[in-house]
């Protein structure tokens, strides 16, 4: 039944009535004189409870005012009625957000400080390519298992960082070595045995001055390698006569009969007489004849590879 008006004529009067849509009956409203106009009210329309619907109000009419507290539920919300000027600031926190709602387009720019972010939030995925630089390394944090293979080359290394704790037991071979590099002061006492000298190298030398037989003297020369073994290959060394029994000098003047190879070895004349480059056997014996007619007395010197000086007994002849 729906809720209706109606108007009856009694003389000079016109009666309003309200027919009352929910809960029956019918209530005066008010009178209106035909004499003079005056309008005259009844006693007030009481409204049963669901007596004003949609339909009887007011486009609009419905104010803050009118609303009671916490009227205005969820379900009497219509969808994206609620935009950012309806929302009190700081209204929105954590309990309201649904789980992934806020994404990268929600977040402003520099928003995710150190204090949002949970521990071990950041892996490798997040960080971009060169992000990290010297300033974001805490001291010491890069260790053995932060580098790489081969990450630390020559170019990393700082200058004298590399000491011998850190050399790995036989690390370094031959190729490491620059050119004269291991000196005397590198070599331990005993290092360098028989095994470690070349055998084809000249080391020493052993000389034995004959008798003087008629004007000569035979000076007979043994080669010997770096562990005092007879030479067991050709060898050539330089060798020059001096006046002094320390070498350090050349004759001033040669044996007038020359000095000549007897049966082993090369001589090859460098000053004639007086200095010399000789050759011997492949035994490593070489043998020269000293010969003079006067009276003089000489020092045979060889000069060995590594610089050393043999020196003969005196060469005298009278």
């Amino acid at each position: 039944m729906s809720a209706a008006f109606w108007i009856e004529e009694d003389g000079d009067t016109v009666l309003v009535y309200h027919n009352r849509a929910y809960g029956g009956g019918q209530v005066e409203l008010m009178r209106i004189s035909h004499v003079d106009g005056a309008v005259t009210f009844a006693t007030p329309l009481a409204l049963a409870a669901g007596d004003v619907g949609t339909d009887e109000l007011a486009a609009l009419a419905v104010t803050t005012a009118k609303l009671a507290a916490d009227a205005v539920t969820g379900a009497k919300l219509a969808d994206d009625a609620v935009d950012s000027e309806h929302l009190a600031a700081g209204a929105i926190d954590a309990e309201h957000f649904a789980a992934g709602a806020v994404d990268t387009a929600a977040l402003d720019a520099d928003a995710v400080d150190g204090d949002k972010l949970a521990d071990d939030a950041v892996d490798s995925e997040h960080i971009a390519a060169g992000a990290i630089d010297a300033e974001h390394f805490a001291a010491g944090a890069v260790d053995t298992t932060a580098l790489g293979a081969d990450a630390v080359d020559g170019d990393k290394l700082a200058d004298d960082a590399v000491d011998s704790e850190h050399l790995a037991a036989g690390g370094i071979d031959a190729e490491h070595f620059a050119a004269g590099a291991v000196d005397a002061t590198a070599l331990a006492d005993g290092a360098v045995t028989a095994a470690k000298l070349d055998a084809t190298v000249c080391g020493g030398a052993n000389i034995v001055v004959g008798s003087l037989v008629g004007d000569v003297i035979n000076v007979a020369i043994q080669l010997e390698d770096g562990t005092g073994a007879d030479m067991a290959v050709e060898s050539a060394i330089h060798a020059y006569l001096s006046d002094s029994a320390d070498g350090s000098d050349v004759a001033g003047t040669a044996p007038s009969g020359g000095v000549a190879v007897n049966t082993d070895g090369l001589a090859i004349p460098l000053v004639a007489d007086k200095a010399f480059l000789l050759v011997s056997e492949a035994d490593g014996d070489i043998d020269l004849d000293v010969e003079d007619s006067g009276a003089d007395t000489w020092y045979l010197v060889l000069v060995l590879p590594n610089g050393k000086l043999v020196i003969s007994d005196a060469i005298a002849i009278s």
